[in-house]
């Protein structure tokens, strides 16, 4: 029976966490935020974040066209083969130390995981190969060279961290991603090591060569060989591609987390948790409704966050249309302090920016609790400028409206 749970054990791991079912969501997501960062670097909106959910489930809704002088089996069989191979790597990463295989006690993880990140890509060719197709010939081709000239760099990479880590430990040499994470969390990151800072930024530029990335994105050249090897792709193979592309991107990302932040329970989230602890702003668009101010009254009490800000336009404050009901209490303003108003019924989108760039001046500027005592200074829109002003009251800051040349940062509230 024991034997049968713990099958069942691991089943669950392979599945939901930390394998497909994670993957999965994660995966997409970075590629969603992927995206829209690009796009606003770009000075575009960009797709919604949730694109790449939208777009794996109409390809899984599209008809899938096999060429008729493939090979169907290896053509069908090549995506779902990569798939499994990175949902497997992504069970090796340790996740505030915890990974699926600890009982197995001390395993050269490092060595599986760089043989299994040559599957996916190894898989694209000979799907590539499979469909028949010129244009998937020429872009198996230049992946070939694109992946040979990625594992050298990768290989020599992991070598460093595992002697760095290795040597500190005594053993020598250390391929267990365990225990570099383990260092790392009692003698800080490798990245704050001066001799490990080149290997890092060669990781950085091995990413976007092992995921096809730009400027390494030679094998699907658009606008040269159609999609190179994924030409002759269609429907669900081709969206277990893309689910591929992305899933080798959290994979990646995750393994530079590991092997020089420390894992997420390392560097990277005692970064993280500082940036949860010391700032939130709160933007109110609607009537504050009853037992909803209870929570936030209770936001002003001992929680994670250091400095709460509520910003809160025209709207809730007079209640507009809403003013009457029986599920409105009144304007937030009523039961907490609200640090910056925004003028408008509904705000135009240039008052709202102007009130986020005073809530975060009011999160910059004090530092602590004890720089409210700091002379306030004015916002001046048309120079952009911040202008220091000498403190005269302690009232709260003017609302900045359309009418306003500059208004006052005003001290901060303890």
């Amino acid at each position: 029976m024991s034997m049968v749970l713990n099958y069942l054990q691991y089943l669950g791991y392979i599945l939901i966490f930390p394998g497909f079912l994670f993957c999965f969501v994660a995966g997409l997501l970075l590629c969603g935020i992927d995206r829209k960062l690009v796009a606003r670097m770009q000075k575009r909106v960009g797709p919604p974040i949730l694109q790449p959910f939208y777009d794996f489930f109409k390809l899984c809704g599209k008809e899938t066209i096999i060429p008729a002088v493939a090979s169907k089996t290896t053509f069908l069989a090549a995506p779902i083969v990569g798939l499994a191979a990175l949902v497997v790597i992504q069970l090796f990463i340790p996740i505030h130390g915890f990974t699926p295989f600890a009982a197995l006690g001390d395993i050269a993880d490092i060595i599986v995981i760089l043989y299994l990140l040559l599957i996916p890509a190894i898989a694209g060719m000979m799907g590539g190969a499979a469909s028949g197709s010129p244009y998937a010939g020429v872009g198996l081709s230049r992946e070939m060279v694109t992946i040979i000239s990625c594992e050298l760099p990768l290989v020599l990479v992991l070598l460093a961290v595992g002697k760095t880590v290795g040597d500190a430990l005594g053993t020598g040499l250390t391929f267990s991603m365990t225990k570099i994470a383990a260092y790392q969390l009692q003698n800080g990151s490798l990245i704050l090591h001066p001799s490990m800072i080149p290997a890092a930024l060669a990781f950085l530029l091995i990413i976007p060569g092992e995921t096809g990335n730009h400027p390494f994105d030679a094998a699907e050249a658009e606008t040269e060989i159609c999609e190179g090897m994924l030409a002759e792709y269609s429907g669900a193979p081709l969206g277990v591609y893309k689910l591929n592309h992305a899933i080798k991107m959290l994979t990646l990302t995750s393994l530079f987390v590991t092997l020089f932040l420390g894992g997420i329970g390392g560097f990277a989230g005692a970064l993280l948790d500082k940036f949860l602890k010391h700032s939130r702003t709160s933007l109110h668009t609607v009537p504050c409704q009853h037992k909803a101010h209870e929570r936030k009254a209770g936001d002003n009490g001992p929680v994670v966050f250091e400095y709460l800000l509520y910003l809160e336009p025209s709207c809730p404050q007079s209640g507009n249309v809403f003013r009457g009901s029986y599920s409105v209490a009144g304007p937030l303003s009523k039961y907490v302090h609200v640090d910056v108003d925004i003028a408008g019924c509904a705000p135009k989108p240039e008052a709202i920016i102007d009130g986020l760039a005073l809530a975060t001046l009011r999160t910059t500027s004090r530092g602590s609790r004890a720089s409210a005592r700091r002379p306030p200074r004015l916002w001046c829109r048309n120079s952009a400028r911040w202008k220091t002003s000498t403190p005269t009251s302690t009232t709260r800051p003017s609302s900045p409206s359309s009418g306003n040349t500059c208004w006052s940062a005003g001290p901060m509230r303890n």
